[in-house]
């Protein structure tokens, strides 16, 4: 699968009521960390933000833990930021020295919520990040 098929339905990320009011909420901003000229965002594909939101009835505690986030990083209410349209974005895999990365960072843009199914690691949400 190409990143066009897994992105097909956009890019999302999750982040809590508080700091979308702070950072993002009508203001003109470019999201994300800053890496020299560049800004890095930590996503998901939309579909797999679905599926996590969909597997955790939208519990905050329990996104938190299939995203490998620290605990109550997205307060009781969190808010979805969606990119609809990825293109144009460097999307990369992320590595352990990627700003953002915690220490639940697991390589190859997987998370602390994965599953076994048949011999294989399935990961459940895939972390990437738009620059």
């Amino acid at each position: 699968m190409n990143i066009d098929e897994i992105f097909s339905k956009g890019a999302s990320y999750l982040i809590s009521e508080k700091g979308y009011e702070d950072y993002i909420s009508g203001k003109d901003v470019t999201l994300g960390r800053p890496v020299g000229d560049d800004t890095v965002v930590w996503v998901a594909p939309s579909a797999e933000i679905d599926e996590a939101i969909i597997k955790t009835n939208g519990n905050p505690r329990e996104l938190e833990t299939l995203l490998g986030l620290p605990e109550n990083s997205l307060g009781d209410t969190p808010v979805r930021v969606n990119i609809d349209n990825i293109y144009g974005f460097d999307i990369r895999i992320p590595d352990a020295s990627t700003p953002g990365a915690n220490p639940n960072f697991i390589p190859v843009g997987s998370t602390s919520g994965v599953e076994q199914k048949e011999s294989s690691i399935i990961v459940l949400i895939r972390m990437l990040i738009l620059i």
